[in-house]
């Protein structure tokens, strides 16, 4: 009974952290990828259930989704929102924001149905207070935050890898079904984003230290590959289906991976600096390394260990990006909590009160980042500055260059005319909401139209573009990381990517910059914003 009460507690302040970022920059779309995830949901409505997309996959994201908006669409319709399913396209293109709300909202869900996995998992690893220090990391922690509220795979991929650990530590004497379970939520997690698959030899691990027969090690860890296996093609059923797609963009994906190289030393250094603190609030850091090196003497934590060692064997500081941690946030969690509890437990047996005092200490030094973390989810994004400036300012029927980062392009703010859909081609992004505004950007009204071009890394010269085609605004963005740049020029080349360095300073150079929208402080969401001007 405890348990839950405990528990109960552990949610309601993931909700507290979490609820505030839900209508972050609505109803501008400017998080990344976020709008493949709902817009290919939406898809699933024409009857085409093929998420043409197999880099991540992501594609059991899209089938639950798909389930929460079509649930949507009846309330609405009952509520006599809309009528046809052709006024719900017409409701995302022109205030997209309840579609978000529902579905950021069901990330939230399963975010928060996390905790109760991560809490039972450490209290059986573990002890009770293991599990407590183990959920308030998880709950805390930067990434959580920031990607709990977001219609990104990331909640999904978080409560599959949760369930898929807890299963193997369930019982005391490894089962069967416990496997079989764990096997069919790897599969699912795997479905979501591939990186899942290093949960495998994680419980592979756990499964060689639990059995002592080399018969049952070898059973059971064919039975959990098999199943994990029949799991993910179940509810990835396009990879089969239309394979010579997948094979094509996973070819994609490791020949990137293989321009980049495989670098442990660049890897690891780049995840100590750059990628831990948010992971994790850094306070933590110290804890998990002392909950490392105590793992030689808990075989129980030797599965989790290998699993984040084998996520930041992988990652390649100059292309992996951060939330590909995701997998590793439940078992560092977990080892943190165990290291923290370690520590408390020798000086609470000293003293009592400067145990608590202690905890205390390291609860305000965790409070603080994790404060930051929620107004920073909540606040503004400089794109959102920048697309009421557009809207208010640029010219109706102007050509406009819109940069990768695109402030907001996509919002029914800036329909682009019928004609432009083959400039809007060379981009090669093919989402459905440019060809829904193609289709139906006569029947929405009071909308500002623009000729929109999209910079495409196959344009080498992007200044000649601009004059060959008589651009006169050019919508640029600067993150403000000078490495990443440096990074993108290194992998691309500069000749085919637009780098700060060079595509910048030529603009700066030879166009005159009407608006620049800074980052108003360091908790500031978004890259600084820049207009140009080309007359």
């Amino acid at each position: 009974m405890r348990d839950r009460y405990i528990i109960l507690i552990l949610i309601i302040s993931s909700l507290a952290l979490t609820l505030p970022g839900l209508k972050g920059n609505l109803p501008s779309l400017t998080v990344s990828d976020e709008f493949q995830i709902v817009e290919r949901a939406l898809h699933c409505g024409t009857g085409d259930f093929n998420p043409h997309l197999f880099t991540w996959p992501a594609q059991l994201p899209v089938y639950m989704l798909f389930i929460v908006l079509g649930i949507l669409f009846v309330v609405l319709k009952v509520l006599n929102v809309v009528i046809t399913t052709h006024d719900y396209m017409l409701l995302y293109l022109e205030n997209p924001t309840v579609i978000y709300i529902t579905s950021r909202l069901f990330s939230i869900i399963l975010s928060t149905l996390s905790i109760p996995f991560i809490y039972l998992m450490a209290s059986r690893i573990a002890n009770r207070t293991t599990a407590i220090f183990a959920s308030v990391i998880l709950i805390t922690s930067p990434l959580f935050i920031r990607y709990s509220h977001l219609a990104k795979p990331e909640a999904y991929l978080l409560l599959f890898t949760s369930m898929a650990l807890f299963f193997i530590y369930r019982n005391h004497n490894l089962s069967k079904q416990n496997i079989i379970l764990s096997a069919i939520f790897t599969g699912t997690a795997i479905s979501t984003k591939y990186n899942a698959l290093l949960i495998i030899p994680a419980v592979i691990a756990y499964i060689f230290i639990q059995k002592t027969d080399v018969k049952s090690h070898i059973r059971l860890s064919l039975m959990f590959v098999v199943i994990t296996t029949l799991s993910f093609l179940i509810f990835s059923p396009f990879i089969v289906i239309d394979h010579h797609s997948a094979i094509g963009d996973i070819k994609t994906q490791i020949d990137r991976a293989r321009e980049v190289g495989f670098q442990l030393m660049s890897s690891l250094r780049w995840f100590a600096v750059n990628i831990s603190p948010r992971l994790i609030t850094p306070v933590i850091i110290p804890f998990a390394l002392l909950g490392f090196m105590m793992a030689s003497r808990e075989r129980k934590l030797i599965p989790l260990i290998l699993l984040v060692l084998l996520n930041i064997a992988i990652i390649v500081g100059r292309y992996v990006p951060p939330h590909y941690l995701i997998v590793s946030l439940p078992p560092i969690a977990i080892i943190g909590g165990n290291g923290l509890q370690y520590l408390f437990s020798k000086i609470k047996r000293k003293n009592k009160y400067i145990g608590i005092l202690f905890i205390s200490f390291i609860g305000l030094f965790i409070a603080i980042p994790t404060f930051i973390a929620v107004r920073k989810s909540a606040m503004t994004d400089t794109r959102e500055m920048a697309r009421q400036w557009i809207e208010e300012n640029l010219t109706e029927n102007s050509a406009i260059l819109i940069d990768r980062v695109i402030p907001d392009v996509e919002s029914p703010q800036l329909i682009p005319n019928p004609e432009s859909a083959e400039r809007l081609s060379i981009w090669g992004r093919g989402n459905i909401r440019f060809r829904i505004l193609i289709s139906v950007s006569k029947e929405i009204k009071n909308r500002r139209k623009y000729n929109l071009y999209l910079v495409s890394m196959a344009i080498k010269d992007v200044v000649s573009f601009i004059e060959g085609n008589n651009i006169k605004y050019v919508i640029t963005s600067v993150f403000g990381d000078k490495e990443f740049y440096i990074d993108q020029c290194l992998d691309y080349g500069v000749e085919t990517y637009p780098c700060e360095n060079e595509y910048h300073r030529i603009l700066k150079e030879k166009y005159k910059l009407i608006k620049n929208f800074s980052p108003d402080g360091k908790i500031t969401r978004g890259p600084e914003v820049l207009i140009y001007i080309t007359e």
